[in-house]
């Protein structure tokens, strides 16, 4: 794993995490009726498409620098 690249993605998801955006949605869903419920359910969903979105942007960075493991059964890149 390239920790420089953690490193650099990092700030940028943590700006993205805590957005305006999402802490006025955490707060429309907490005084909702059914706040018990659908708050550790917004939680876990918001959390879920951070990791997936910070996991594709990792991937593709890799592939971009030619350091993934699919870039070898491409012959036409001259690794």
């Amino acid at each position: 794993m390239n920790w420089a690249a953690l490193g650099d993605v990092l700030p940028q998801a943590l700006a993205m995490a805590l957005s305006p955006i999402p802490i006025v949605l955490v707060i429309l869903v907490l005084v909702s009726p059914r706040a018990r419920t659908c708050g550790p359910a917004f939680a876990a969903g918001w959390l879920a498409a951070l990791f997936t979105l910070t996991a594709l942007a990792f991937a593709m960075a890799e592939l971009m620098a030619g350091r993934g493991s699919f870039i070898e059964s491409f012959p036409l890149y001259g690794y």
